[in-house]
């Protein structure tokens, strides 16, 4: 059985031991594990070499068999088994499409780029997805590969030298739910559903995966991760700290809606679960929370003082119940009343080295939001 390597424009390549032109092929159809999967476009790219564009995902080793039906030869068979693009390679290409593998613990794939200057003494900063488009089936990784190519922090981070990593999470569509996979909500830690259960788990298997990969090439990766975030990925960074602190060097966060998960357990006689509160995380996730390890993260949320669309009106974002402790106990309005209660209940949760900076408009924030991720990968963060 022969490898193939699936890559980031949703296509695999298949070599044959036949003399073939695009004019001989009558049709092609694919199968994974016995499923049909869909073909959406073909050519032969040498004479040996067929390209297929896919309409779904492979898993990481999956076994595809390949059925061409041929003009005057009749049926042809290949069987193969699908690999990731390898890691390094010769061309210029430094965007790597990682593919889900059920065997690591990770039902998704995600985008590893590794620049051309990498450090080798280095350390992966992650940014979580955040597309924007709600789908039921599809995995929206065309998306995500325009959210790295044209998003000022991927760029930031790209020519600093970093290893960037992008989970490909998909943002399910369910009526009256608040599975928002892309804010890591309640209902998205708490779904049964295998595909999409503990998002927050996936992606520490991502980056364990990520991390032997470098290794593997001569990098020396730092264990812990440096997180940056921006809006509902700003919401995912700031409650996987919370749950993960000892795996988070840094979080850089910017337009957080004033709701970034906050450090204690009760207010104004309610009870902040998770993902208002921590007063609930053991029950959750089998764990409490860390504050020490906390600590130990450099902290900064850049945001504007400017009351945009609030997350907290959302469906998608809260259950029904949550939205009522947001506006009882945190304020109903983003800036300045809820804005000022989050940062008093770090304080009064005896949280460290978080900085928190306000500045007059959204358009101000972004600037500081990537002088920031310079300074931090530049480490004059650290020397402070």
């Amino acid at each position: 059985m022969k490898n193939v390597f699936f890559d980031k424009t949703k296509g695999v390549t298949f070599e044959t031991d036949l003399e073939l032109s695009i004019d001989m092929i009558e049709s092609i159809s694919l199968f994974a594990n016995e499923k049909y999967v869909v073909v959406e476009e073909y050519y032969v790219r040498d004479s040996k070499n067929i390209y297929l564009k896919l309409g779904e995902i492979p898993f990481e080793g999956e076994k595809l068999l390949l059925k061409i039906h041929l003009n005057d030869i009749g049926l042809k068979e290949l069987e193969v088994k699908v690999l990731s693009r390898p890691i390094i390679d010769d061309t210029n290409e430094i965007v790597h499409f990682i593919l889900p593998n059920k065997d690591r613990g990770f039902n998704y794939g995600y985008y590893l780029v590794i620049p051309e200057n990498a450090k080798k003494n280095t350390s992966i900063v992650v940014e979580t997805n955040n597309s924007g488009v709600n789908t039921r089936n599809v995995v929206d990784y065309e998306n995500v590969f325009d959210f790295i190519k044209y998003n000022r922090a991927a760029e930031t981070i790209i020519n600093s030298g970093f290893p960037y990593l992008v989970p490909i999470f998909q943002r399910i569509k369910k009526e009256k739910s608040n599975i928002y996979t892309h804010a890591l909500t309640s209902e998205a830690i708490l779904a049964d559903n295998k595909l999409y259960s503990r998002l927050d788990v996936q992606l520490i298997r991502m980056i364990n995966n990520a991390k032997e990969l470098l290794r593997e090439n001569n990098y020396i990766v730092n264990e812990k991760v440096v997180m940056v975030g921006q809006g509902a990925s700003a919401t995912f960074a700031s409650r996987f700290a919370m749950l993960h602190p000892t795996r988070v060097r840094n979080l850089i966060l910017t337009k957080t809606s004033a709701l970034l998960i906050t450090p204690i357990t009760e207010y104004k006689g309610e009870v902040l679960n998770y993902p208002i509160g921590i007063d609930n995380i053991k029950k959750l996730i089998g764990k409490g929370f860390n504050l020490e390890a906390y600590n130990r993260i450099k902290k900064i949320a850049i945001d504007a003082k400017q009351n945009y669309d609030d997350p907290a009106s959302y469906d998608d974002s809260y259950t029904k119940e949550e939205q009522k402790i947001i506006f009882k106990a945190l304020g109903k309005k983003m800036f300045n009343s809820r804005y000022n209660t989050m940062k008093k209940l770090y304080k009064k949760g005896k949280v460290k080295n978080f900085i928190f900076k306000e500045y007059s408009t959204y358009e101000k924030t972004k600037d500081k939001f990537i002088e920031e991720i310079e300074r931090v990968l530049d480490k004059k963060y650290d020397e402070e």
